[in-house]
């Protein structure tokens, strides 16, 4: 799909100019450049794209808000609350048949293979995890009482799903079918977890708006490191790159940006006061990108100095954003 999925983007470059943000050396590094690929999606179903995380182009709208992207083995995935359901894609240009999975509003998803991708939410007011091929049925697989799961991650062979849920969340499994709850960490609304650096991390806040982060090695036991930081500040998304922790989130209505270096000591930076906060961030080909409402995008190259990317406020609310290290 190398091939294809390139020649693509060059012609809707051409054919698609008023799409495209950035100079014309920026955008031409778009389409020579093999070092991967930043995506995001947002409400109302617009996939951009970019090579470097400065300059960015309109790939397609799928007239569905994308709450979380994964591509896994030459297959992107998304999936949607409004409406409920998945597609897929080969090139993220022409989507597959929508499918619907109503009464399970998912909030995170990520692909094992092909044709194994897990998506974790809430159901008639209690957390699932359920496994789709893609192709238009899914499977519960987990379904406990109370609580939602807000995101699930996999490293190690261990899936951890962990939310809003203070009897079960987190909960971790070894095969993706059966579920164990562990030590609760009760009080806490966590956003985002991710496997990176070998070890599970989790984001979120309390119920002051403090923020909350929480790590471990298995999965399994967590250390909890309530309120990193003294300010009331909300976190969304982390990620790792280049030896550090990065997290984002709102204080207020402002952009906060969180970092660490070993994931226990944090500090916390205010980087924009217009009233547009962060909602996802995510690492590669040296650079932080992050992605909020009315088009937003930021990067950086360690994690500490920001820059806002020229974007389009018809683009909406991103709520995820990934980096594909190679294109199969």
């Amino acid at each position: 799909m190398r091939f294809s999925i390139y020649s693509l983007l060059f012609l809707l470059a051409i054919g698609f100019t008023s799409c495209a943000i950035g100079t014309d050396e920026a955008l031409d590094n778009l389409f020579t450049s093999d070092s991967g690929l930043f995506v995001a999606g947002s409400d109302g179903g617009n996939v951009v794209v970019s090579r470097d995380g400065k300059a960015w182009i309109l790939l397609s709208t799928t007239g569905r808000d994308i709450v979380s992207i994964t591509y896994v083995n030459g297959r992107f995935f998304y999936v949607s609350d409004n409406p409920v359901g998945y597609q897929t894609s080969l090139d993220l240009v022409n989507w597959g048949t929508f499918s619907s999975t109503v009464g399970y509003i998912p909030r995170d998803t990520i692909g094992i293979d092909a044709f194994s991708f897990y998506v974790v939410g809430i159901s008639g007011g209690n957390p699932f995890v359920y496994k789709t091929d893609g192709s238009g049925g899914y499977t519960v697989m987990y379904n406990p009482a109370t609580g939602q799961f807000n995101s699930i991650a996999y490293g190690n062979h261990v899936f951890v799903a962990i939310g809003n849920d203070p009897a079960n969340s987190p909960s971790y499994s070894f095969d993706g079918a059966t579920w164990y709850a562990a030590t609760p960490i009760s009080g806490c609304f966590f956003q985002k977890v991710i496997f990176a650096n070998d070890h599970f991390i989790a984001a979120g806040y309390n119920g002051s708006n403090y923020p909350v982060i929480i790590m471990s090695f298995d999965g399994i036991n967590w250390t909890q490191n309530l309120n990193p930081m003294a300010t009331p500040v909300n976190l969304y998304g982390i990620a790792y790159g280049r030896g550090r922790y990065v997290a984002v989130g709102a204080g207020g209505t402002n952009s906060f940006v969180c970092y660490s270096e070993n994931g226990t000591a944090w500090i916390n930076e205010q980087i924009d006061s217009t009233g547009i906060w962060l909602t996802a961030v995510t690492y590669g080909n040296g650079r932080f990108i992050a992605v909020g409402p009315s088009g937003r995008i930021l990067y950086s190259e360690d994690g500490l100095i920001w820059a806002v990317v020229p974007s389009s406020a018809s683009w909406g609310k991103f709520n995820d954003v990934i980096f594909v290290p190679n294109i199969d």
